[in-house]
This record gives C-alpha cells, structure tokens and sequence, in this order.
C-alpha cells in the first residue's frame, strides 16, 4: 500500500493533450492555448493589516534583520506566508494540499516551537 496518487484537477490540461504531446502530435502552444482558456480566477485578495501587507514585500534578507531586532515573530511570518499559500492555492502551485492538505498547520506549530526556543535561549545570530 503505497502513498495515495494525485487526483487529476479540472485546472489542469486533459490527459489527452499531455498525452499528444509526449507522442508529438501536438504542441506545447496548445498547452499554453488551454491555460489561457481555462485560467481559474483567483479569490478576492486576502484581508491583511498594514504590518502584513509590508512583511509580504519582504526578501529573506528583510525577514532576518526583523527578526533579529525583535520586530516579528516566526509564528507572525509563517502565518502570513501560509495566508498568501491559501489564498493562492486555487492556481495548483502547491503540490502537497493534495497529498498532505495539514501541512500548514504544521509549519505554523513548528514556527511557534521556533519562537519559543528563541525565547528560553536568549536570541540566536544564527537563523536556522
């Protein structure tokens, strides 16, 4: 008993058409034809707060100078990243919510698990 196979999505391209491609008797321009026919629309934008809105124009270099000073949690950044993730989700650029649809909440556990460490231990140079 193996891990259970992907479900195949109304937003992905038939089987067929992949298929014609492998065997060369279509073209990845009828792959992208498809994709610009069946774009599914993506959800109004989450609601953010202010604070949100700039940690999500953040880089890691960003994250880390933040971090260190004191300005944001890892709880507090991993649960805006998981936010845009949701919301995001609906354009299948996240293969594990099929396979694993609680992985968020987990990432989001092992951030506060993080900040904890942080907290008994006094802040670490090192961001790992």
């Amino acid at each position: 008993c193996g891990p259970p196979s992907a479900l195949w999505k109304d937003t992905f391209p038939p089987k067929s058409l992949l298929d014609a491609v492998t065997a060369g008797t279509s073209t990845f321009e009828e792959i992208s034809a498809w994709f610009d026919e069946n774009l599914p629309e993506l959800p109004a934008p989450p609601e953010m707060t202010t604070a949100e809105i700039q940690m999500a124009k953040w880089g890691v270099v960003d994250y880390i100078e933040a971090r260190k000073a004191g300005k944001v949690t890892c709880k507090q950044y991993v649960s805006l990243l998981v936010k845009r993730i949701e919301h995001y989700k609906s354009m299948n650029a996240f293969m594990y919510f099929d396979n694993d649809p609680g992985w968020t909440d987990r990432v989001i556990k092992m951030a506060a698990a993080m900040d904890e460490k942080a907290a008994l231990e006094g802040k670490h140079e090192r961001l790992h």
